[in-house]
């Protein structure tokens, strides 16, 4: 599901993918997304698409993505700073550091209050996560409240409304980031299944294959198919449970 609004937000079901595509050059194939207010995280990856472009040479290493991609969240972060505490007072974020500018300290005190709750409300508000291959591997973070955190050594991440159904299915599958390419796209589904559960997430899924220079997103048709041959597999599933619970018999049963 999409969120839009702030306080309350609504959520609904958008026909758009959720997953876009940062980067995809001969080195690097990076993509992105987010949970949380929709258009919030939209100004993020749209200022991190732009700081990507700008970058001089072009991006080949996950690790400098990363780096850009929590400089776009930061920024975006302290415009809304700007815009909300700074300008209704008559300063800006850049006055704090001039000396020659006198604010007076108990406007420091409610300038220092509004920030720390915006800077909160942020981390709230807008999760990423940044996910590609570069010349350094595979690199998969996830970036809120000002930070970023590495989730390479482990290989999933899970944020949103449904992530306590969705992590079951990686602990009980015993997901392993050395394990197949099959494995995981089937147990990230199945994830995904169980998440549907969960009040605010919705029914449809985007699936992409990221590699270097390439970001390939499963068709509508290959995600149908997927989901059936997972219902194939559950269904096999239940039957070998039963199978296994007919032919028990109690000891002193004889």
């Amino acid at each position: 599901m999409v969120t839009v609004g702030h306080a309350r937000g609504v959520e609904y079901e958008d026909s758009d993918w959720k997953i876009a595509s940062l980067l995809a050059t001969d080195a690097v194939g990076a993509v992105a997304v987010g949970a949380g207010s929709g258009t919030y995280v939209d100004e993020i990856i749209s200022q991190a698409r732009m700081l990507l472009n700008e970058e001089t040479p072009q991006p080949r290493e996950m690790e400098t993505v990363l780096r850009v991609c929590l400089e776009a969240y930061q920024q975006t972060v302290r415009q809304t700073i700007n815009s909300q505490v700074f300008g209704p007072l008559g300063y800006t974020l850049a006055d704090l550091r001039n000396s020659e500018v006198h604010i007076p300290e108990t406007v420091q005190k409610t300038i220092v209050g509004q920030v720390m709750a915006i800077r909160q409300e942020t981390a709230e508000k807008a999760t990423l996560i940044i996910a590609g291959v570069g010349t350094d591997g595979a690199r998969i973070a996830q970036i809120t409240g000002m930070d970023a955190d590495s989730f390479t050594d482990i290989g999933y991440i899970i944020v949103g409304s449904g992530s306590h159904s969705a992590r079951l299915t990686f602990t009980r599958r015993g997901y392993d980031r050395e394990g197949s390419f099959r494995d995981g796209v089937f147990t990230t589904l199945e994830a995904k299944q169980q998440a549907e559960e969960r009040q605010g997430v919705g029914q449809g899924a985007d699936i992409v294959t990221v590699g270097q220079g390439v970001v390939q997103p499963f068709t509508e048709s290959e995600k149908a198919d997927l989901r059936s041959r997972l219902s194939e597999v559950q269904a096999a599933e239940r039957a070998a449970r039963q199978d296994v619970i007919t032919d028990w018999t109690r000891p002193d049963e004889g």
